[in-house]
Order: C-alpha cells, then sequence, then structure tokens
C-alpha cells in the first residue's frame, strides 16, 4: 500500500507542477500575444506614414521636375532678350551714327562695348577673371586703333 500511496503522491504532485507550469506559460504566451498585437500596429502605423512620405516625396520630385522645365524656359527667354538688346543697341547706335551724332569710330566702339557687356561668362573655362581681361584687352585694342584711325 505504501508503493501504491507514493505512487499516487507523485502523480499528484508531478500534475499539480504541471498544471501550474501550464498555467503560467499559458499567461505568457498570452503577453507575448498582446506584445506582438501592439508591435505589429505599430507597423502597420509606420507603413501608412511611409506611404504618405514616399508620396510627399513623389509630389516634391514633381514640383523639382517642373521648377527644371521652367528654369530652362527662362534661360531661353533671358537669352531671347539678350539678343533683342543687343540687336536694339546696335540699330540704335546705326541711326545715331546716320543721324551724324557720332563718327564710324566711335558707333564701331559702342556696337564693340554692347556686345563685351552682354557676353556672359558661361562656362567653367570662360571665367569672370578672364571675362575682364578680355573686357579690359578689347578696349585698350579699340582705343589703340581709334588712335591709329584719328592719327591718320
Amino acid at each position: 500500500m505504501v508503493d501504491f500511496l507514493t505512487i499516487i503522491t507523485v502523480i499528484v504532485s508531478v500534475a499539480t507542477s504541471t498544471a501550474s507550469l501550464a498555467y503560467w506559460l499559458g499567461r505568457k504566451f498570452t503577453e507575448i500575444d498582446a506584445r506582438f498585437g501592439s508591435i505589429e500596429a505599430r507597423v502597420t502605423s509606420m507603413e501608412g506614414r511611409i506611404t504618405s512620405i514616399e508620396a510627399k516625396i513623389s509630389q516634391v520630385k514633381g514640383r523639382l521636375a517642373s521648377l527644371g522645365s521652367e528654369v530652362v524656359e527662362l534661360k531661353g527667354r533671358i537669352g531671347r532678350l539678350e539678343n533683342a538688346f543687343m540687336q536694339f543697341s546696335e540699330v540704335l547706335i546705326s541711326t545715331l551714327e546716320v543721324k551724324g551724332a557720332f563718327t564710324a569710330t566711335e558707333a564701331a566702339a559702342f556696337k564693340g562695348m554692347v556686345r563685351v557687356l552682354l557676353s556672359i561668362p558661361g562656362t567653367r573655362y570662360y571665367t569672370w577673371e578672364v571675362y575682364g581681361g578680355l573686357g579690359s584687352y578689347l578696349i585698350r585694342t579699340r582705343i589703340i586703333t581709334q588712335w591709329l584711325i584719328l592719327s591718320k
């Protein structure tokens, strides 16, 4: 009988331990499931935020593309305006030359000055320093040329 009671006691204690362990594990798994649920909700909200950020980035890219085309258009307009100003200046200088306001040499010098003033450096090899040096060289050359013409 002792053996039977010992076996029942051991079985009851093992069953009790197993039941308490199962209950404890059940609570832990429930907590883990709850945490995974909250993490999943956070990930879902982050995905929504990322989607909205991507949409805003695509809008900004579209705006930048339209700005790029507008800049190209403005460059073309400025170039046409520069050409129109140069043509107007040359016509005005030629008209004043014909009317006798100044001589042919002075008219040529004025036309050259208009060209020098409107040619703006646009490449990395043609810098503002080169532009200034070229302008002063052209002015000196015109002055020397005018002086030689006038001295004859």
